[in-house]
Parts: structure tokens; C-alpha cells; sequence
């Protein structure tokens, strides 16, 4: 089940186009890196596709099905969103905010959700000593690491992620990508992740995209990125 935008334009505010053509295809398991200084579009386009903001021009469709307005179509046809910020309820417990993400789909039973919050506990062992604290009182990585997990309790076959390094010494940010790894291996999951600086860890995506000025400025591989020499554009 391939997800797929073809040519999204999309504005912060009406009328003022901040993206501007974009287009992009993500198979099961594959890893998909936006790139792009602070302004450039990223957050605008990973809302597009997610249907927070509203398409100007342009799809987002999976397996050829085009996905209706708004982030419901989304949620049913196993699209998680893990925003840069707010991504936790602070005065919610770890629990609490678990139960919140998992009872976002529609249509769901307690008895569904109830094993899905199990399941992604399971990813993350230090979040289970936690499940009676205040969000607030995490760390970041700790934050970081609910975020991904409340996004799992939604059974998500794509994943995406707004600046996961945002925050986070980069030990922490090495972490958070060597987990989503491990869930991508396991669980076939598509991950398309936006972040502004290139680091090793993530130039291990299968396909990077640098946004530039709101247009796709590069499409490619690792390979190509490096033979274009493109670290000028970030």
C-alpha cells in the first residue's frame, strides 16, 4: 500500500501559497527524509499530507484511492501524525495520553485499544515505570519516545514526524532513529520524517527530499545527495 502526493500546494494562510508542487511516493518500510532550513515549508507540507491544512492543489492517495479532506480519512486508512510540539497532553498521565491516541480512531471498542497500548508499551519499557507520571515530568527523550508510542496505538501502517530532534541532545535523536528502525523492520511500516539538519543517522533514509523556498529543490538517494553536493541547500 504505497502512499503517494502528487504535486501538493499548500498555504499557511489563505491565499499564500507556502508549498508549493511537491510530490512524493512511499512504499511499506521505506524511509522517507524532508529536509529544509527553518521557513522553507516542511511543517506546511507534512500538515497537507497529514489534512490539517487544507490542499490547494494536488493529491495524497494510497494505492491510487484518493484520500478525502481533513485528518479523518487519514486516521481510518492508518496515517499517525507525531507533531514537533504538543505532540503529549502535559497534564495528562502517560497512561492517559496513551488511551487518548488509541481512542482517535473511529469506530473503535475498549477492548481494541486496550491490547494496542499493551503492544506499544512493548517498544518502549521505560515508558511502563511511568504510566501513573505527569507528561510534564518526563524528559524529552522520555516526551519523544510517548509521542511515537500514542502514535503506534493507532496501528499506523505510515508514520509521519515533524523535527523528532527537536530538543534532544543527539545522543537521544540517535535513539529515536534507531527505534523507528527497528519498528520499520518489524512492523513494515513507511515513515516519512521532516528535520532540518542532515545527520548521519538520518541520511540512512531510502529517499531524501530537500525543500527549498517552498519547492522541491531534490528527490534522491543518499548516493545522489552526496554526488550533488547538496549540503549548500540546508
Amino acid at each position: 500500500m504505497t502512499f503517494t502526493a502528487s504535486g501538493v500546494t499548500a498555504s499557511y494562510r489563505r491565499g499564500q501559497h507556502v508549498v508549493t508542487d511537491v510530490s512524493l511516493s512511499v512504499a511499506p518500510g521505506e524511509f522517507a527524509l524532508i529536509l529544509g532550513h527553518n521557513g522553507a515549508g516542511k511543517t506546511t507540507l507534512l500538515n497537507a499530507l497529514y489534512g490539517t491544512r487544507p490542499l490547494d492543489a494536488g493529491s495524497v492517495r494510497i494505492d491510487g484511492e484518493l484520500l478525502a479532506s481533513g485528518t479523518r480519512s487519514r486516521i481510518q486508512r492508518g496515517i499517525a501524525f507525531v507533531p514537533s510540539e504538543g505532540a503529549v497532553i502535559p497534564g495528562l498521565t502517560v497512561h492517559e495520553n496513551l488511551v487518548v491516541a488509541a481512542t482517535a480512531v473511529p469506530g473503535r471498542r475498549r477492548r481494541q485499544w486496550q491490547p494496542l497500548i499493551a503492544e506499544a508499551l512493548g517498544w518502549f519499557p521505560d515508558l511502563e515505570a511511568k504510566l501513573d507520571a505527569r507528561a510534564r515530568t518526563l524528559s524529552g527523550g522520555q516526551r519523544r519516545m510517548l509521542a511515537i508510542a500514542m502514535a503506534l496505538t493507532q496501528s499506523p501502517s505510515y508514520l509521519l514526524m515533524d523535527e523528532p530532534s527537536l530538543g534532544l541532545a543527539p545522543q537521544i535523536v540517535d535513539d529515536v532513529f534507531f527505534k523507528l528502525a527497528e519498528l520499520r523492520s518489524t512492523l513494515g511500516m513507511a515513515t516519512i520524517v521532516v528535520e532540518q539538519t542532515a545527520r548521519p543517522t538520518l541520511l540512512a533514509a531510502d529517499q531524501i527530499h530537500v525543500i527549498r523556498g517552498g519547492e522541491q529543490a531534490f528527490q534522491g538517494d543518499r548516493e545522489a545527495f552526496d554526488r550533488h553536493d547538496l549540503w549548500e541547500l540546508l
